[in-house]
């Protein structure tokens, strides 16, 4: 993704653009989309509306270096949910595990990830950045699976790989920004729901 300011290179400016960074992930983290504003973000950091603008120039560019921020942290610590040390005894518990890392990580981080859905329909630029993280970790969900599934079933493993994260990606996704209004009448609970995904991708690599 390209640039979209100039990284600021002396101390005092680095350390008002970590101030400024660590204020706007805290109101995305506290849900607070709405109310996400350069002068929220000034009264929470303490560095003065100028100063921000004078660095993002707007609103806009500042919340897409705080979504890239944010987003490299998560890409991060959702990959290293599929250690390459993690040991099996079975397919059939890799599987599991698999989904059940990867449904852990988008429960923890609901709010942050609901709002920046939602702030992706309405801005390309987020979008874009959002999609790469779904790029990133969905190959890393991948990958998980085929360190440790050597003989699936599908006579394409590398489409039913792809397949299997399309299925958990597209249930947890929906999960978050649209639990009030499900697309079924049968309601499920969150882990509910994980524990039949994790029977779907079972039945469909290894039946």
């Amino acid at each position: 993704m390209e640039k979209i300011i100039k990284e600021p290179k002396q101390a005092r400016s680095v350390k008002s653009f970590e101030k400024v960074v660590q204020a706007g992930t805290v109101l995305l983290s506290d849900g607070k989309h709405q109310g996400f504003s350069i002068l929220a973000i000034s009264q929470l950091s303490g560095v003065s509306v100028g100063s921000i603008y004078q660095r993002f120039e707007s609103k806009e560019k500042l919340y897409l270096v705080i979504q890239n921020e944010i987003l490299n942290r998560l890409d991060k610590e959702a990959t290293q949910q599929f250690s390459k040390d993690l040991r099996y005894d079975t397919e059939v518990a890799a599987v599991h595990d698999t989904v059940q890392r990867f449904a852990k990580h988008v429960a923890t981080h609901e709010v942050l990830l609901g709002g920046m859905i939602a702030r992706g329909m309405i801005d390309p630029q987020a979008n874009m950045r959002g999609h790469l993280s779904c790029l990133y970790i969905g190959n890393a969900f991948k990958a998980h699976l085929k360190q440790h599934i050597k003989s699936p079933t599908h006579p394409d493993p590398e489409l039913a790989f792809d397949m299997s994260f399309r299925i958990v990606f597209s249930c947890l996704w929906r999960w978050i920004t649209e639990q009030d209004t499900p697309e079924s009448s049968r309601y499920l609970e969150f882990d509910a729901m994980v524990q039949e995904l994790c029977v779907v991708c079972e039945r469909y690599l290894l039946s």
